[in-house]
């Protein structure tokens, strides 16, 4: 009888470990007209990888396929190696943009399997549906992945170096629209939807523009309880938190203000740098990142203006990375860019945070004697005039 009863608890305990495990998984299989891959991949996340890990298995045919675990509902890319949808930075093709026109997007959760069907054109045209979560996740990028890749396309003919000042400033002004019909829709969006995974996803990029630091606790208030304890919840509330601190951040380095002090070891050379070390020459301090298409694009702009004024001004790289800072040293040792490259760190060498950085590339110039002259966020022309006038 004790052996039975053993034997029944075992297989009690086999089934519920088994079903328990059949429910986190997930299965996803999109069809896709025109597809020509070889290999997909996604980063995985989930309570055996809390910090994600990079996952690719093969592709058959026109067909992704792909079963694995999830702990709840969570954002999912699945990229693939098809040519026709990269977004490259320009004709040579050297770089490329991240972009999520080239990925086929959806909230992946437990017990999930969704069969979808799509095409690929210059773009992954295919959208989830299911529930009511991928429902809304198709809702948003039906509207703005055309929009969304126009603006790609017309940053890759910007990326043309033979293309005429006129011609670019055209292309420009067609971003600005393009870019400003997908904030709009999206804006529109989270009003409507921010109680959903990806409303609070989308909204972390109008804290603090389109939705007021003061009038953002009021959209927390909008988002049913069931979310709190999402990933997505916490991430909201941490981008607003960090947001807050930013702004005090600027406020301590707005133009005038004493520039915070950078003495650190994590240098390209390895030896140490002391920001008081160029006092007497204008100091430019570029924010940057290999991820960063346009802080790449930018560098030769700048290595010019900085060659034409080395007897006054020198330039400071601070580049944001991840843990892996092979991109990094390889950039480095591969490019004519060999002023100080200095990685950013955390707690006093967090200068990204010290300075209250919250684009990419920002470059803050610095006076002779230490203090902020000029703050700018982003690549332009009309930077490089305002440089000159200061140095002068």
């Amino acid at each position: 009888m004790k052996k039975t009863l053993l034997l029944v608890l075992a297989i009690f305990c086999l089934f519920t470990f088994t079903n328990a495990q059949s429910e986190n998984n997930v299965k996803v299989t999109v069809k896709l007209k025109g597809l020509k891959a070889t290999k997909c991949s996604f980063r995985l996340q989930n309570k055996e990888n809390p910090k994600g890990k990079w996952v690719s298995f093969p592709v058959k045919g026109e067909t992704i396929s792909h079963q694995w675990k999830v702990d709840e509902p969570t954002l999912v890319y699945f990229s693939s190696d098809d040519r026709a949808v990269m977004k490259f930075s320009g004709p040579d093709k050297r770089g490329y943009f991240m972009s999520p026109v080239s990925s086929f997007v959806f909230i992946a959760y437990p017990g999930m399997n969704m069969n979808v069907e799509g095409k690929i054109s210059d773009y992954v045209d295919a959208f989830p549906s299911g529930d009511k979560e991928n429902n809304l996740v198709a809702e948003l990028n039906r509207k703005i992945y055309p929009l969304q890749n126009k603006t790609m396309n017309v940053l890759y003919q910007m990326g043309d170096k033979t293309i005429s000042a006129s011609k670019k400033e055209e292309l420009k002004s067609q971003r600005n629209k393009l870019d400003a019909q997908v904030s709009e829709i999206s804006f529109k969006f989270v009003q409507k939807h921010i109680s959903s995974i990806y409303g609070m996803i989308t909204a972390r990029k109008f804290i603090g523009n389109k939705i007021s630091l003061k009038e953002f606790p009021k959209y927390l208030k909008k988002i049913n309880s069931k979310y709190k304890k999402s990933r997505y919840y916490k991430d909201l509330v941490d981008t607003y938190k960090r947001l807050v601190s930013q702004k005090k951040s600027q406020e301590k380095t707005k133009v005038g203000r004493k520039a915070p002090r950078i003495k650190t070891n994590a240098t390209y050379s390895g030896k140490e740098f002391d920001l008081k070390s160029y006092r007497g020459k204008y100091v430019l301090i570029d924010f940057w990142g290999t991820w960063c298409g346009y802080c790449i694009k930018g560098m030769p702009e700048m290595k010019k203006f900085a060659d034409a004024h080395k007897s006054k001004m020198r330039i400071v790289g601070i580049a944001s990375e991840s843990k892996n800072t092979k991109p990094w040293r390889n950039f480095i040792k591969n490019n004519p860019y060999k002023w100080v490259q200095v990685l950013n760190g955390k707690g006093k060498h967090d200068y990204v945070k010290q300075f209250g950085v919250s684009g990419f590339p920002t470059k803050i110039l610095i006076s002779p004697k230490g203090k902020i002259l000029l703050r700018h966020v982003g690549e332009d022309p009309q930077f490089y005039k305002d440089l000159e006038k200061l140095l002068k």
